[in-house]
């Protein structure tokens, strides 16, 4: 029921505020890894917004594709929610003064892109499963979390900036995904492609090849 309210039983698409989520918070913080913006003082003002978004809401998101039976969304979005919950935890602590940042190598921080980056590889690898779309966007979060775990671990400024760049067009590309999905569901065509493989659906599906509301559908049955 395209354009109208939902049953309650409905699991809408949890892609589209995951990726929402996924875009906003991490373009917030990697503008500043780029350099776009920012100093010492623009931690403070960074952290409610990408605890909100990019943790929470994205982690919510990531619930929601288990309750829907999408495996890929549970995986990815409740990674990357829990990921950037825990930083902007991290962030407040050390723009607070509890805790004090090395100046130069940071390989407890590197850690976290290390396991963030494996297994945002896999996600990728799954993801040529589901839709060209989420290819592109785990595929960037992959190449930009290794990047930032070695810049983040050797201390290299000129690669942490490289990194910043990548998980900018990697949030791009996770706004036009989301965008795109939102549009064909809306409207019940495809509006913006998103790249669905040979039956070019407007609905996302899971790696099992069923329409990621398929759990909430078998329920209201």
């Amino acid at each position: 029921m395209n354009g109208s309210l939902k049953s309650p039983n409905h699991i809408a698409m949890p892609w589209v505020l995951g990726l929402y989520a996924l875009g906003g918070g991490t373009f917030v913080i990697a503008a500043v890894m780029a350099r776009w913006y920012g100093g010492p003082q623009s931690p403070p003002y960074l952290v409610p917004f990408v605890a909100a978004f990019g943790g929470l809401a994205q982690l919510l998101a990531g619930m929601w594709a288990y309750a829907a039976d999408d495996v890929l969304g549970t995986a990815m979005l409740g990674t990357w929610g829990s990921f950037w919950l825990g930083y902007a935890m991290l962030t407040g602590l050390l723009s607070s003064g509890r805790l004090s940042a090395p100046a130069g190598a940071f390989p407890e921080l590197a850690f976290w892109f290390i396991a963030a980056a494996a297994i945002t590889w896999i996600g990728t690898v799954a993801a040529t499963r589901v839709a060209a779309v989420l290819v592109w966007v785990f595929g960037l979060f992959a190449i930009a979390s290794t990047l930032a775990a070695i810049a983040t671990g050797f201390g290299l400024y000129g690669l942490s900036v490289l990194s910043g760049w990548v998980f900018v067009i990697g949030s791009i590309v996770a706004w036009y995904g989301a965008s795109a999905m939102l549009l064909n569901e809306t409207f019940d065509r495809e509006m913006l492609p998103v790249g669905w493989g040979v039956e070019a659906t407007t609905r996302p599906r899971s790696v099992t090849g069923q329409p990621v509301e398929g759990a909430a559908a078998r329920r209201a049955s």
